[in-house]
C-alpha cells in the first residue's frame, strides 16, 4: 500500500494539458463577467435568471470543450494548479498570456 502522501498527490499535468487549460479559463472567465452582467439586468424575473445560468453554464463547457478538454479533466487540472504552488505560478503565467 503506497504512503498516504501518493495518494493525496495531484495528477501530473502536461504543459499541452497546461495551456489549454489556461485558455479556457480565460474564455470561462469572460463568460461568467458576462453572465453576471446579464443577471443584473434580468432583475428579479426568476426564468430569465435560469436561462442565463443555463446558458452560461452550457458556453463554459463549450469553452471547455474548444480546448480539447472534458470538464472533467479541466477541473483535474485546477485542482493539480491549486494545490501545487510552482504549477500555479505557470499556470498564471499562460493564464496571462491568453488574455
Amino acid at each position: 500500500q503506497p504512503p498516504p502522501q501518493q495518494q493525496q498527490q495531484a495528477p501530473s499535468v502536461s504543459e499541452e494539458d497546461l495551456n489549454k487549460a489556461a485558455n479556457a479559463h480565460v474564455k470561462i472567465t469572460r463568460i461568467r463577467e458576462d453572465y453576471q452582467q446579464s443577471l443584473q439586468q434580468a432583475g428579479d424575473d426568476k426564468q430569465k435568471m435560469q436561462e442565463l445560468q443555463t446558458k452560461a453554464n452550457d458556453n463554459m463547457i463549450k469553452a471547455v470543450e474548444g480546448e480539447g478538454l472534458d470538464a472533467q479533466r479541466y477541473n483535474e487540472i485546477l485542482q493539480a494548479v491549486r494545490s501545487d504552488k510552482a504549477l500555479n505560478q505557470k499556470f498564471m503565467n499562460k493564464v496571462k498570456k491568453a488574455q
